[in-house]
């Protein structure tokens, strides 16, 4: 039997959001709502089911659910039961986040776009790489939902718009369709720009990652997409750059320059510069400075 949940069935007067933790047992209850649901499993596994058939779901994955699309999440037989997140939120509600959501340069472009202001319901699961990113959201979310206080109103609204970004791009990568070429990205521009200025030092994926707040997975896919190259081709791109110019200009040792460049040793420095240029950093030095 379908069952189909309204708004008054999970929602107080005057409420247009809930958020709250559950455990997922092993009966199958197909149903339908009014509401949007954003789902995230956080321990177990379990199925997920649609009438389109059932998938495998574990702690990482989540589930976006537009209104009218029946669907039923259940845990393993005789199994541990599965424990999630959930996050629910009114079509009115919804319709306040999707008018900043629409401002956003580039999201016109994305599939998920055009289905979240379509006609038809869907039902989606994802997952995050590494889950960090729904997973800290999701988390926010129910904790000011269950901890209202000042500010809470604007914490939820926000971390909400984040989340229909974040899940429009996973959603993007997810059909393996190329990201549209968008005309500024604060994020990557920034770290770009802070590569730049930072180049001496030691950069690891996992300290960038943090910069911009996005899994080193996720982040090492969207540079190459947005750039062209990978986050070390960027890099070393830069520190050759500025190596050739001292090279030229300074009377710097090499093992100097390649400090001063971000190579933790002569070695890796020489073996890095020929790679690009073809020619060991004494050998440049010494054939532009003739040719100059």
């Amino acid at each position: 039997m379908n069952t189909k949940f309204l708004n008054k069935d999970f929602f107080d007067e005057n409420e247009n959001i809930r958020a709250f933790f559950c455990r997922t047992h092993s009966e199958k209850n197909m149903h339908s709502h009014e509401f949007w649901e954003l789902g995230y499993i956080y321990e177990g596994i379990g199925r997920h089911h649609t009438n389109n058939g059932s998938k495998s779901v574990k702690a990482g994955n989540f589930i976006l659910i537009k209104p009218g699309a029946y669907h039923s999440v259940t845990a393993p037989q005789n199994g541990a039961p599965m424990r999630m997140c959930n996050c629910l939120f009114t079509q009115k509600y919804f319709e306040t986040l999707i008018q900043e959501y629409w401002n956003v340069d580039g999201l016109a472009d994305y599939t998920l776009h055009d289905m979240f202001f379509g006609s038809e319901p869907f039902c989606l699961q994802l997952s995050d790489d590494n889950a960090k990113n729904v997973k800290h959201l999701m988390w926010l979310i129910a904790h000011e939902y269950n901890h209202f206080t000042v500010g809470s109103e604007f914490i939820i609204k926000y971390a909400m718009i984040d989340l229909l970004i974040i899940i429009t791009r996973i959603y993007e990568y997810s059909i393996k369709k190329v990201a549209p070429t968008v005309t500024k990205n604060d994020e990557i521009d920034r770290l770009m720009k802070y590569m730049r200025s930072n180049f001496g030092y030691k950069l690891t994926l996992d300290f960038l990652a943090e910069q911009v707040h996005l899994s080193k997975e996720y982040l090492s896919r969207y540079f190459k997409r947005y750039t062209g190259k990978t986050i070390l081709e960027f890099l070393t791109e830069i520190r050759i750059s500025k190596a050739k110019e001292m090279l030229l200009t300074s009377s710097h040792s090499i093992e100097d320059i390649g400090t001063y460049c971000g190579y933790p040793s002569v070695s890796n420095f020489q073996k890095t510069f020929k790679k690009v240029t073809g020619f060991s950093p004494s050998r440049y030095r010494k054939v532009a400075r003739k040719e100059k």
